[in-house]
C-alpha cells in the first residue's frame, strides 16, 4: 500500500513539475511579447511626438507666411496709393 501511495505521489510530483516547466516557458514567452510591445509603444510614441513637432513647426511657418503675405499686400496697396497721389 505504501508503495502505491509513493508511486501516486511521485506521479503527481512529476505532473506538477511538468506543469511548472510549461508555465515557466509560457511566462518567458509572454515576457518577450511584453518587451516587444513596450518597444513598439516607445517607437510609436516617439513617432507621434515627432509628427506633432513637425505639425507645430508647419503651423508656425504657415502663420508667418500668412503674416508676410498680408504685410506684402498692405505694402503693395500703400505703394499704389502713394503712386496715385
Amino acid at each position: 500500500m505504501q508503495g502505491f501511495i509513493r508511486f501516486q505521489l511521485s506521479k503527481e510530483k512529476k505532473t506538477l513539475e511538468d506543469r511548472v516547466t510549461e508555465l515557466s516557458s509560457h511566462l518567458a514567452e509572454e515576457e518577450e511579447r511584453s518587451k516587444a510591445a513596450s518597444k513598439q509603444k516607445s517607437k510609436l510614441e516617439a513617432l507621434v511626438a515627432d509628427l506633432e513637432e513637425r505639425l507645430r513647426k508647419e503651423q508656425e511657418v504657415s502663420y508667418i507666411s500668412m503674416i508676410l503675405i498680408n504685410h506684402q499686400d498692405h505694402c503693395h496697396v500703400y505703394r499704389l496709393f502713394v503712386f496715385c497721389l
